[in-house]
């Protein structure tokens, strides 16, 4: 795998060759590391299941995925009950990763990524 053997040489980038289901503890890593979790179009229990897992450590971790705080508007109307993705809403610093729409509209996935932010907690 051509891909692997250059995000694990070049970049120092572990790949998770197990599912996990979201649940990666971070707490072994060296201390002065962020860990980026990279989920796009994931569904909210993976979110759930990463924010439970690394709860001590919520400021060594990234997510790049869809909008956290789209997930909590979500809730907050009654659609689901992540008590975790609430709690960390006000320490959440999340920034729409932007995208060209002509890019996108001539590949016919205008929508694909509407919602792809980079979170920090």
């Amino acid at each position: 795998l051509l891909e692997s053997d250059v995000l694990q040489n070049d970049f120092d980038i572990q790949i998770i060759l197990n599912n996990e289901r979201g649940r990666r503890s971070i707490s072994d890593n060296n201390i002065n590391t962020t860990t980026v979790f990279f989920m796009p179009h994931c569904p909210q229990l993976l979110y759930h299941n990463v924010l439970v897992t690394n709860w001590t450590n919520l400021d060594r971790i990234s997510i790049i995925g869809n909008s956290l705080s789209g997930y909590c508007d979500r809730i907050i109307g009654g659609v689901s009950s992540s008590i975790e993705l609430l709690a960390s809403q006000q320490h959440m610093n999340e920034e729409p990763l932007q995208y060209s729409s002509s890019d996108m509209s001539e590949s016919g996935f205008e929508n694909a990524f509407n919602d792809l932010s980079w979170t920090t907690i």
